[in-house]
């Protein structure tokens, strides 16, 4: 099919009157540490503002894709048919860890006129932070104890400390 080549970033027209639809990514994530990142797009074509449905974008108009580097056609399919508007949470967790993605997101219209929009870079992150404890003074008989720790991974939120003492209940530090 025609349409389908094309280099990302740019338009791939078809016909006459036809107005070529366009796409967007809005900001998403670009540090996944996690085993999901939402996608969220937005896609609209001229041609229905115009009343011009016949060239108009379809019902389900939006694939996304991904790949590494600079270039898409190692394309991967994440979904496709979804609606010109929306979001989509995609599931990482079987991508291997890389700095070099990208998400392509393509639209389609009904003559197959084409509009294609590439992210930036972007990091997934699949490993386990590693944190390094210091206690001050590293035993104590009721004194203070200060914690300090160093995490290898920037963190959303503060882990949690738990202290467990023989013979007591384990006591939650925040």
């Amino acid at each position: 099919e025609a349409a389908e080549e094309f280099t990302f970033g740019g338009k791939t027209e078809i016909g006459g009157d036809n107005i070529t639809p366009d796409i967007s990514l809005l900001p998403f994530d670009r540090n996944v540490f996690g085993n999901s990142v939402e996608i969220k797009y937005e896609a609209d074509d001229l041609d229905d503002a115009r009343g011009n449905g016949v060239y108009g974008l379809g019902e389900n108009p939006v694939s996304l894709y991904y790949f590494e580097g600079d270039s898409a056609s190692g394309r991967i399919l994440i979904v496709e048919n979804l609606p010109a508007k929306g979001s989509y949470v995609w599931n990482t967790e079987n991508i291997p860890s890389g700095n070099t993605y990208r998400v392509l997101a393509m639209v389609k219209d009904k003559i197959l006129s084409v509009d294609t929009y590439a992210s930036d870079f972007f990091h997934i992150d699949h490993s386990t932070p590693v944190f390094d404890l210091k206690l001050e003074p590293p035993a104590t008989k009721g004194e203070d104890v200060k914690v300090f720790f160093e995490a290898s991974e920037e963190l959303v939120k503060l882990p949690e400390i738990i202290v467990v003492q023989k013979s007591y209940e384990p006591v939650r530090v925040v």
